[in-house]
């Protein structure tokens, strides 16, 4: 494994270790800037609940699932490797430098230098889960 492979690695995995509710709820999270940052993403994701894929993964349960476990989606190796679970500190450090954080993903962007917008983002992801209202 390499280096900064593995320090990511070991930093997800210590964020995995944390409760996945609490990180939801933490102070100042109002999803709706996520939602509206969120628009942009929806280019390459959708984000409904059996939804199927676009060119990446459906983020629908995203916070708390594995990573690389959306069902039918062909991840590039790091990801079907990769041993933790996204919380919303992980998705905030992909989001950052997502090819620093798990070297070799195929996602198209250099990343996200806000860091309120990684954080709107990580806010509004954690609420794509349960029974979807229209």
């Amino acid at each position: 494994m390499r280096p900064r492979f593995a320090f990511a690695a070991l930093l997800a995995v210590l964020f995995a270790m944390l409760e996945v509710p609490a990180l939801a709820d933490r102070a100042g999270c109002d999803p709706e800037p996520g939602r509206r940052a969120f628009v942009k993403c929806l280019v390459c994701h959708t984000a409904r609940s059996g939804a199927g894929h676009l060119e990446g993964p459906n983020l629908w349960g995203v916070v708390g699932r594995p990573v690389g476990g959306a069902t039918d989606f062909s991840y590039s190796p790091p990801f079907a490797e990769a041993q933790f679970l996204w919380t919303r500190e992980s998705l905030e450090l992909y989001l950052e430098d997502p090819d620093g954080f798990l070297p070799g993903t195929r996602m198209m962007t250099a990343g996200i230098s806000d860091a309120d917008e990684r954080r709107d983002l990580s806010c509004y992801m954690a609420t794509l889960q349960g029974i979807e209202r229209e």
